[in-house]
């Protein structure tokens, strides 16, 4: 029996659903709208209400996820006001995404290949690459207050300074297997020589 749920709730619960069904091994080309309905405890119907299609289900699910990983984000980055808080935050946060996230997105993304999602998709969205940018640049803007960074250098400058050096800890976490991770130490003492010397006055 369909749960009563408000629409946004029903939406998040198709999502999930997806997720759980990818996670738990389904292959995307063999997976149906009525198992995502019956894993979200929905109706099969109400599911078309949202979506016109199991692939707009799947493009949809991808952006819920990139939206939640800003969220996380965003909520790091708002406790920093030094660029060693916003160093050990993004350390964190990228620690965890790696460890609990990394391993279901992979598999979504395989499961884009088969969907060949349109160019309206998530990676082409200028919304979220926009929003990325947003939180980065009021983290920027803390510490520029706080005076942690040299004030003859540009945002642009600063954002690609401070992406590079996340993306690198993304990459060496995710290239080796969890029992090879560096140290949390190592990483924000390598980081915080990186960014200190890029960044500061």
């Amino acid at each position: 029996m369909e749960k009563q749920q408000a629409p946004r709730q029903k939406e998040i619960a198709i999502y999930r659903a997806t997720l759980d069904l990818l996670a738990g091994g389904a292959e995307w080309s063999g997976v149906t709208v009525q198992q995502i309905a019956e894993a979200a405890d929905i109706g099969k119907g109400t599911v078309y209400e949202y979506f016109p299609s199991k692939d707009a289900i799947l493009r949809a699910v991808t952006k819920w996820c990139v939206q939640s990983e800003l969220d996380r984000l965003e909520e790091a980055a708002a406790r920093c006001g030094t660029l060693d808080e916003l160093i050990g935050a993004m350390i964190d946060y990228i620690t965890e995404l790696v460890r609990d996230r990394v391993g279901i997105y992979r598999v979504v993304a395989g499961a884009l290949g088969v969907a060949r999602p349109s160019a309206d998709g998530c990676a082409a969205d200028p919304a979220l690459t926009g929003r990325l940018r947003g939180v980065l640049c009021a983290a920027l803007g803390r510490l520029r207050q706080n005076g942690e960074l040299d004030p003859g250098l540009d945002d642009d400058y600063c954002l690609y300074a401070l992406m590079a050096s996340l993306v690198s800890c993304v990459v060496g976490l995710t290239a080796l297997p969890p029992a090879q991770h560096p140290p949390r130490e190592v990483m924000l003492a390598h980081t915080r020589q990186l960014l200190g010397r890029a960044l500061r006055p």
